[in-house]
Formats: structure tokens, sequence, C-alpha cells
């Protein structure tokens, strides 16, 4: 039990803070809101409670239907796979002229293994 709240604990506070991020450059609606940290605390206060109102709108659907939660999630996989597949073929559509720009450019083997 209790290795599971202080996991929450931090997953949700590192969730904040990449909300608060993101607000504070005004990648948010209410950057000014949630791109505020509680200097009390030190801690980016409200952007931690935008993530649990969210996370806990995500357990009320798996509360509705389990399957509707289910589908959720493999949309969530589906766009983590494509947000790595989209950079790596848009790198073989340009023949990979920025990769081999790079510092650690590695020829035919990085040619492979972005295969």
């Amino acid at each position: 039990m209790h290795l599971g709240v202080s996991c929450f604990l931090r997953s949700a506070l590192a969730a904040s803070t990449l909300t608060h991020s993101f607000s504070r450059d005004g990648g948010l609606p209410g950057a000014r809101i949630f791109g505020k940290i509680n200097t009390k605390l030190d801690l980016p206060l409200n952007a931690f409670f935008l993530n649990t109102v969210i996370q806990c709108a995500l357990a009320c659907i798996y509360f509705g239907s389990t399957a509707a939660f289910n589908a959720f999630l493999g949309v969530s996989v589906i766009c983590l796979g494509s947000s790595c597949f989209i950079p790596i073929l848009l790198s073989f559509i340009n023949r990979r002229q920025e990769v081999s720009l790079g510092r650690f450019y590695q020829g035919k083997i990085g040619f492979i293994c972005n295969v």
C-alpha cells in the first residue's frame, strides 16, 4: 500500500511539473493559472490539481465501462507508437540527410537500426 501511494504521488508530481512547464511556455489554455508555482510549498499546485482532476475523470470512464477505458488506453498506445514512428519515417523520406550531420552518425548500421 505504501509503495503504491508513493508511486502515485511521484508520478502525479512529475506530470504536474510537465503540465506547469507546458503552461509556462503558453502551450495550454489557462496558462496563467496552471503556470504558477505555489511559493509556500514550492510546487506547481494548480497543475497538480488539474492532473488530479483528469486522472479522476479517467477513473470514472473505467467505472462506467471497462471496454471504453481499454479502448482509450489502446488509442494512447497507438499514438505513442506513432510519435516514435513519424520522425523516423520523415528521416527516411529526407534520405537521412539531417542524421548524417550529427555527432553520432552510424552510417548503414544506423539505417538498419531505424528499419
